[in-house]
């Protein structure tokens, strides 16, 4: 029987305490056999893609807004948000920087970043009209979706950009983002997703992920592609919440798993030399 996901998370915490105060150097053997670790993720994720396809990308986004799972559950929240698009071995494949509409808070645009090619793709969502929210979660409960409500699946990168090649989200798009805003972490292969920190906090491991990849190394006693697995794992083994349309804030042993989970997905298939 799976763990559940606070246990999943506790045990992980734990392997990052464990030498976290440790003054000892780092050992380069084993960051070498992290690194190596790392290449192997990026491989074995190609390799279901070549079997299985791409993630499915079965969480939505909607509206109101609001982020379904694949089972129907779902989470409100208010503003702009963060997506952390990952697949099943723990690798982030895109993130998507939801934009909000200032009126009435429906989802307006999406910035999307494909992590592997370090392009961005835009999509305008402002022009479809939104319904409220009693009926749409009528319509979801029974698996229909309304095609005027605002929506994209989260990770899906089989749309076509509406922005010029080359394009790269505005500064005044990113300054509408506040550290309180909501950052959710999406298995995509599986359809569910956890709610993970503050926007501000992974805005900081986003910006720093490169210095903050060696300390991990050092800080982590779990080979780097079991530790990606079993937070993948966490995500995919997330229960239906407790409250209605509302899933429970990570506690903080969590946020700190997501924050090097966030890390160690990059670095998977950007801070590596030898990604193929």
């Amino acid at each position: 029987m799976p763990q559940p996901p606070a246990s999943i998370f506790s045990q992980m915490f734990r392997s990052l305490q464990q030498s976290s105060g440790s003054t000892a150097p780092l050992d380069t053997a084993v960051m070498d056999t992290n690194v190596r670790s790392l290449r192997d993720v990026r491989k074995r994720s190609s390799e279901d893609d070549k079997q299985h396809g791409p993630p499915s990308c079965r969480v939505r986004v909607v509206g109101d807004p609001e982020i379904f799972d694949s089972e129907g559950n779902y989470h409100h929240y208010f503003g702009p948000a963060l997506l952390v698009n990952l697949d099943n071995r723990g690798m982030v494949r895109s993130l998507e920087f939801v934009g909000v509409r200032r009126d009435n808070d429906y989802i307006s645009e999406v910035w999307q970043l494909d992590v592997r090619t370090q392009k961005y793709k835009y999509r305008d969502l402002s022009q479809t009209q939104g319904i409220n929210s009693h009926m749409r979660q009528i319509s979801t409960a029974r698996g229909i979706h309304n095609p005027d409500e605002p929506q994209f699946k989260a990770g899906d990168a089989s749309w076509a950009s509406e922005a010029p090649i080359g394009a790269v989200p505005p500064k005044s798009f990113l300054q509408k983002f506040s550290p309180e805003n909501e950052t959710f972490f999406v298995d995509c292969r599986s359809g569910m997703f956890m709610r993970g920190p503050r926007y501000g906090l992974l805005k900081g491991a986003l910006e720093h992920a490169p210095k903050l990849l060696k300390p991990l190394f050092k800080s982590c006693s779990m080979d780097a592609d079991a530790w990606m697995q079993q937070a993948a794992d966490a995500i995919a083994a997330q229960p239906a919440p407790p409250t209605h349309g509302a899933f429970p804030m990570p506690c903080r042993e969590a946020q700190a798993v997501q924050v090097a989970q966030l890390v160690y997905g990059l670095a998977s298939c950007v801070v590596v030399p030898s990604c193929a």
